[in-house]
């Protein structure tokens, strides 16, 4: 599903024919979740770490015409839309989910220390032990 459909299905004037079947009191069922499925899908074309060319890069090539990469994104702003839309989530699985995507933003514009620190910060303290952290790990 693209993001033009969440979208609109937020607004309340969907078109996907599966959006509209789910009724209009869905979004607001599941406001955190499709919330966070509209920002992931926001960031989905970003999230790739800025290629460097070294001596280690054989194994690695772009693909042609994808030149957007995380430090495309205005750091601070993602940052803080990331950290208030966790702060704002009171379900916990969703709020781990925003928590990962702090760290894999500050992973990929090469912030590792950041990263470990985001970890530690909105992922950590949840204590959530599904499928997110063993993938993640």
């Amino acid at each position: 599903m693209n993001i033009n459909d969440l979208n609109a299905l937020k607004k309340g004037t969907p078109t996907n024919q599966l959006l509209v079947t789910l009724g209009p009191g869905f979004y607001n069922k599941y406001r955190e979740g499709i919330d966070y499925l509209i920002e992931a899908k926001y960031l989905e074309p970003y999230m790739k770490i800025n290629y460097i060319e070294s001596g280690d890069s054989f194994y690695y090539h772009p693909e042609p015409g994808t030149g957007k990469n995380a430090t495309n994104l205005d750091y601070n702003k993602t940052i803080s839309a990331l950290t208030s839309l966790y702060n704002a989530t009171k379900n916990p699985e969703i709020k781990q989910r925003y928590g990962y995507q702090l760290v894999r933003f500050n992973h990929y514009t090469r912030n590792y220390d950041v990263a470990l620190k985001a970890f530690k910060t909105y992922v950590e303290p949840l204590r959530l032990k599904g499928a997110p952290l063993h993938y993640g790990t």
